[in-house]
């Protein structure tokens, strides 16, 4: 009887190790999965997905430049640079004159001024006292004469 217990022992102890080998080679296999998956991949991408991927790409370069390529640019001839004989009148002496924002003097103010054919001026004519008078014109002819 002793005899037939230590087979027992002993068969129950090969049991146990082949389930203990069972076992890791089944945390193995589970484990090498991913590696396995990732060699079987091949190394050069389908070429239908490539020529997929290249066709969106241009596409979308082809939208971005269309809008630019399709207008040319308008280049417009330099205007033409003039002078003028000016003169701006007041009823008060003394009152500032500003051209385009710039101080150049005060009433009754005469000069010439270079200007382009077409430029907008805006005189603005400030009493010493009483409300500022603005006038507006366009760089044309050859005299001007600013008046309230």
């Amino acid at each position: 009887m002793l005899s037939m217990i230590r087979n027992l022992r002993l068969g129950s102890q090969w049991l146990w190790l082949l389930m203990f080998a069972g076992l890791a080679v089944r945390f193995a296999w589970v484990a090498a999965q991913p590696v396995l998956a990732e060699r079987e991949k091949p190394a050069v991408p389908d070429p239908a997905e490539l020529a997929r991927q290249a066709k969106a790409a241009a596409d979308a370069v082809a939208k971005t430049i269309a809008p630019a390529v399709e207008k040319p640019p308008v280049v417009e001839a330099p205007a033409e640079e003039i002078r003028l004989m000016l003169l701006v009148k007041h009823s008060q002496s003394r009152s500032r004159v500003m051209i385009n924002g710039a101080f150049v003097g005060q009433t009754t103010y005469a000069s010439d001024i270079s200007c382009k054919r077409g430029e907008p001026l805006e005189f603005q004519i400030i009493p010493p006292h009483g409300k500022p008078v603005e006038r507006h014109y366009k760089c044309e002819g050859q005299t001007l004469v600013v008046s309230e």
